[in-house]
């Protein structure tokens, strides 16, 4: 689920912020950011895509090697082991279900810019280049 994110999938915590990124490099003429995310995507998945497919999807072996594991009942692994990535992914779905809930990251993100443009005039923050000369 975690690469998933990375890579900027739909319904995934990533989509829509890699989506907010892409139209506010429009909005500020920076096409260039947008290549940048979607070289991010491509590369995250030539990172991870690789590796689960080697721990999903890959044929299972004729012979499986010798282990002695501790009966779990019906899971293989310790609770410690298994508690982070459910969490993570439970997580990162909610981040993408909620994105819009008045306490979300994307609701911070936007409260803050706009307590600290809201006192700008309309047009004087029109690219990237005014935004940092302003910032000086």
């Amino acid at each position: 689920m975690a690469s998933s994110t990375n890579q900027g999938a739909p319904l995934t915590a990533g989509a829509i912020s890699k989506a907010w990124l892409s139209d506010g490099a429009a909005a500020a003429g920076m096409d260039w950011a947008i290549w940048v995310l979607w070289a991010s995507s491509l590369l995250n998945a030539a990172y991870f895509l690789p590796i689960l497919w080697r721990a999903w999807l890959r044929p299972v072996p004729a012979a499986w090697p010798e282990e002695h594991i501790a009966a779990r009942g019906w899971r293989e692994t310790a609770w410690l082991l298994l508690l982070p990535p459910l969490a993570t992914a439970i997580m990162t779905l909610a981040a993408a279900v909620f994105a819009q809930s008045p306490g979300s990251p994307l609701a911070w993100a936007k409260l803050i810019a706009e307590r600290e443009y809201r006192h700008q005039p309309l047009g004087q923050h029109d690219n990237a280049a005014n935004v940092l000369r302003s910032a000086r």
